[in-house]
């Protein structure tokens, strides 16, 4: 586990490549949350013409390196690419609708505790 820098991811991305055959598998860690290597993978892992069969497992990203893509190879790494992002999208509303929702309930609570009399005010 590395920099999470997209420049470091980077650099690490083009150094180990250069060491993989044909057939080898990359596997990039912390590709979902952290911005630097999510787009480090998808710019030189899931967009590049020398990786196919890329998938991900939680927050891991993986790839075969390949001499070469056909259509198939890079439409399935893009198809890839849109699961990935319509992932965080869902999620990053699922956090937005529970702030409000938690906003919501906060109200209410503080709404019930205003229809309590006052204690000291009623002695």
């Amino acid at each position: 586990d590395g920099s999470h820098t997209y420049e470091d991811v980077v650099k690490d991305i083009c150094m180990w490549e250069a060491h993989l055959i044909d057939g080898g598998i990359i596997a990039l860690h912390d590709t979902f949350w952290n911005v630097g290597p999510a787009k480090a993978a998808e710019r030189y892992v899931i967009m590049s013409k020398k990786f196919k069969n890329v998938g991900f497992v939680g927050d891991i990203t993986f790839a075969t390196k390949t001499r070469k893509t056909s259509v198939l190879d890079r439409w399935m790494s893009y198809r890839h690419l849109l699961l990935r992002k319509m992932l965080l999208i869902l999620y990053k509303l699922d956090r937005i609708k529970a702030k409000r929702e938690h906003h919501l309930i906060r109200e209410r609570v503080h709404r019930l505790f205003e229809q309590i009399p006052d204690l000291y005010e009623s002695r």
